[in-house]
């Protein structure tokens, strides 16, 4: 004789808000449920993506890609069709993303270039590039990150930063983005886009005065080095 077990309900999830049954007194209709609602908690949140555990997983991630099994797979998935950059039409449309950055009249993330990058690009002359793509060599996303203006020689950034710029989580991202470029050795220098149009002179100073001390530093590291042997 088979035993049937009573449904209670109807309940109500408290993530989905879905009606459903169950033998007894449920808050949740799923595991999915459970675990949205899990990682809705800020405590929760904290424990799961603390800076800790975000360099171990990056650790891991290049502990694996060293690995002969890892490599030949890797190798294997790439010549495989599975692949989606060895199909015509996904390579033509990376093709056609990749040449932005090789305009001269885009400007950051390949969008027209507003009115104080203009002004920026005039007066800073061809040594500079606009949209330039720089590498950020950790083996891990983000791989490179896309500059307004660049001078490649001296490593220098040049950021026009309009309104989009003072939110709370943009502001955070810049700052990690400043804070990786500087670990490659860029100098980032951030303007408003205020202050380079109402003063186009103070902000060139600036950046000239940059310039200069880095041309200086280029041409003292070679007697640095040298000292240090010695």
């Amino acid at each position: 004789m088979t035993r049937t077990r009573k449904l209670i309900g109807p309940q109500i999830c408290e993530v989905c808000k879905i009606v459903f049954y169950r033998s007894c007194v449920q808050r949740f209709c799923s595991r999915s449920c459970v675990g949205k609602w899990n990682l809705s908690r800020p405590e929760m949140r904290a424990a799961l993506y603390n800076e800790n555990q975000r360099a171990a997983g990056r650790k891991n991630l290049m502990d694996a890609k060293q690995r002969p099994d890892v490599q030949a797979k890797l190798a294997e998935y790439q010549k495989s069709a599975r692949n989606p950059i060895l199909r015509p039409e996904i390579r033509a449309k990376a093709s056609a993303i990749g040449g932005r950055s090789l305009r001269k009249n885009q400007g950051g993330n390949g969008k027209p270039l507003s009115a104080a990058h203009a002004l920026l690009v005039e007066r800073l002359g061809a040594d500079w590039k606009t949209d330039y793509s720089a590498r950020t060599e950790t083996g891990y996303r983000p791989y490179r990150y896309l500059l307004d203006m660049a001078h490649p020689v001296l490593k220098i950034n040049v950021e026009a930063d309009g309104n989009s710029h003072r939110s709370k989580s943009r502001r955070e991202s810049d700052i990690r983005r400043d804070k990786r470029l500087s670990e490659l050795e860029w100098l980032v220098l951030r303007f408003t886009n205020k202050q380079v149009l109402e003063d186009a002179d103070a902000t060139i100073r600036v950046i000239n005065a940059a310039c200069d001390n880095r041309r200086l530093l280029q041409q003292m590291e070679p007697h640095v080095r040298a000292a240090r042997r010695g």
